[in-house]
């Protein structure tokens, strides 16, 4: 323990000369700590990066988890009922409070961020390394990769894993620098622990649009008395024109009337997030030599998918197989399948991301069939 206190208070963290590991993971948010839970299991080992203090940053955000996530989440020996709650349902109305489309929803859980990651850890082994700091890039070679953190190197790898999210170093740096697309909507997060809002949203996805002003606001109740409530709008530089404030003073001009009270009160009361949209044609590859892309740093999605964090769990589950496999020739074949699939699939989140954000924008009086409904009947 001394050591590791000693080690710690080192510059960066990090011991000099550069220490070499089996496996790199960068990134401790959702994918990353998921991989680590996984090659726990698998009894592989690793050094996690991470640059942030502390990865549940930004706790409040909320996830859709659907199906194949939740069998992953499973796999890795995490119950989905002990970090959130079921979803039964999605239901979308307008402006007025009219239904549009209100149609069950089975095999799904909304999870809360912080939640999911802190129960990721809890499968993490005690003894497992992870190093504070941002990795800037990766340089490769035949046998290994260096990992690059303010132009010196600080840890060699077999293999390294970017799990760094949408911006990912390691993607940029091993992949070329192929600039993200940013999305015609943004959205607003509040994180809530109101059980009045909790009780409106009753276990289902909700939603409300003026298809007329390009507006909506939906809620989704998180489980352990949390709730999250979002408000999406147009990302033509509204909010940094007219300030918060006054976007949701629009907001409850426009759906007032057919919100339940508690949730216009939420509101007021809690300090929201602002994610700022983006996501990325889909790559001809996702693994190069011994660098291999999971979750967002392989693919970013728009947040009309509801896919990310299910990819990011299933991303960890499989390639926990492939990197534990019992010959390199076998993980070559296994990487390979990864790579093809992972792809098939972006391709498809990626269009139907980008035919949801243009259908935000249509007068039509009914929405595009969310993703979510689509994954769940299987199309």
């Amino acid at each position: 323990m001394a050591a590791q206190d000693a080690e710690s208070a080192h510059q960066n963290w990090w011991p000099s000369p550069p220490r070499h590991v089996d496996i790199a993971i960068v990134g401790a948010g959702v994918g990353g700590t998921a991989l680590a839970a996984a090659l726990t299991r698998r009894g592989r080992s690793f050094r996690l990066w991470e640059q942030n203090a502390d990865a549940t940053a930004h706790a409040g955000q909320g996830f859709l988890l659907l199906d194949a996530g939740v069998r992953a989440l499973l796999g890795l020996g995490v119950r989905p009922e002990r970090v959130g709650r079921p979803v039964t349902g999605v239901e979308i109305r307008d402006a007025s409070g009219a239904i549009i489309l209100s149609e069950p929803l089975r095999d799904a859980f909304a999870v809360r961020r912080g939640d999911l990651i802190a129960a990721l850890q809890s499968a993490v082994s005690d003894d497992a390394v992870i190093g504070r700091g941002r990795i800037d890039s990766v340089e490769m070679h035949p046998q290994h990769s260096i990992l690059i953190s303010r132009a010196r190197p600080i840890g060699v790898a077999n293999y390294v894993v970017g799990c760094d999210g949408i911006r990912s170093a390691v993607r940029q740096s091993c992949f070329g620098d192929r600039p993200l697309r940013k999305g015609r909507v943004d959205e607003l997060l509040f994180p809530i622990r109101d059980p009045s809002v909790i009780e409106a949203l009753a276990g289902r996805l909700c939603k409300w649009m003026d298809r007329g002003r390009h507006l909506a606001i939906g809620g989704l109740h998180l489980g352990l008395g949390n709730a999250v409530v979002f408000l999406q709008f147009p990302s033509n530089g509204a909010l940094d024109d007219r300030g918060t404030s006054a976007l949701i003073s629009e907001f409850k001009d426009v759906f007032g009337g057919a919100l339940p009270p508690s949730l216009v009160r939420g509101l007021a009361t809690a300090a929201p997030y602002h994610w700022s949209a983006h996501d990325l044609d889909p790559a001809t590859s996702i693994v190069r030599d011994r660098v291999i892309l999971a979750g967002d740093a392989a693919q970013p999605l728009l947040p009309f998918t509801s896919q990310g964090v299910t990819n990011a769990l299933t991303d960890a589950y499989d390639l926990s197989y492939a990197l534990t496999a019992n010959s390199a020739e076998a993980c070559r074949t296994l990487l390979g399948a990864y790579a093809s699939s992972r792809r098939a699939r972006a391709i498809r989140q990626v269009r139907r991301g980008r035919e949801i954000e243009q259908d935000f924008f249509s007068s039509s009086l009914v929405p595009e069939l969310p993703l979510a409904l689509e994954t769940a009947r299987g199309l």
